[in-house]
């Protein structure tokens, strides 16, 4: 059982505007087809952002370009229009099935990660 120390990450990350966005729930599919399910997200504390592609789901970026898509036990409304975004933690790492995304502080269980490939291995298709 993880019982160490928890942190909670908060940031002031502005939502992409919805033209950016995919429209909610089209996208993801394809993620998940492309990304690897990991268990946890280690180093919270090199994330760059939150980027929500509907109430359910949401891409967070690493300051190492690593992305994973981040799908939540439910619909946490308003996540696609959420002033602020963060993320529990615990000793730095983000777990699926224990950890919580907050968005405008309604707090959301995060169900699974995946952990999406690099830039550069997608990059010339």
């Amino acid at each position: 059982m993880r019982n160490a120390s928890r942190l909670l990450l908060l940031g002031c990350f502005t939502a992409a505007p919805a033209l950016a966005l995919p429209p909610p729930g089209h996208g993801t599919q394809e993620l998940f087809g492309a990304g690897e399910p990991v268990t946890s997200i280690p180093t919270a504390d090199s994330i760059r952002g939150f980027e929500p592609l509907d109430n359910e789901h949401v891409m967070v970026s690493l300051a190492d370009r690593q992305q994973y898509l981040v799908t939540l036990n439910r619909q946490c409304v308003g996540l696609r229009w959420a002033e602020h975004i963060g993320v529990s933690t615990s000793d730095n790492t983000i777990w699926a099935g224990f950890d919580r995304l907050t968005a405008d502080g309604q707090s959301c269980q995060i169900r699974e990660i995946h952990r999406l490939p690099d830039a550069e291995d997608g990059a010339g298709h």
